[in-house]
């Protein structure tokens, strides 16, 4: 991330969306990929049609990858002081 925001105009489930975005257009491409493939299984694999619910579908699956990864860091983060509380006891 760099504070200056860029245009970027993607294709999102045959939708054409703007975004401003202060990452690089290529983090900005792979999340737009990761959603239109995530969207398109989710059409695929369930009688949901509406993109507007498949949208939701989608950004719930996302915010769950996201607080199990938050969990699991948070659970290194713990590990990690632990071992560097046992590195600094005198032998």
């Amino acid at each position: 991330m760099n504070n200056q925001l860029k245009k970027h105009i993607v294709t999102i489930g045959d939708d054409v969306y703007t975004l401003l975005s202060d990452e690089s257009e290529e983090t900005v491409l792979q999340a737009v990929r990761m959603l239109d493939e995530l969207m398109s299984t989710i059409m695929l694999q369930s009688s949901v049609s509406d993109k507007k619910k498949i949208a939701v579908l989608a950004a719930l699956q996302i915010a769950l990858q996201l607080k199990n990864l938050e969990q699991q860091m948070q659970s290194l983060e713990q590990l990690s002081n632990a071992i560097d509380s046992e590195m600094h006891q005198p032998l």
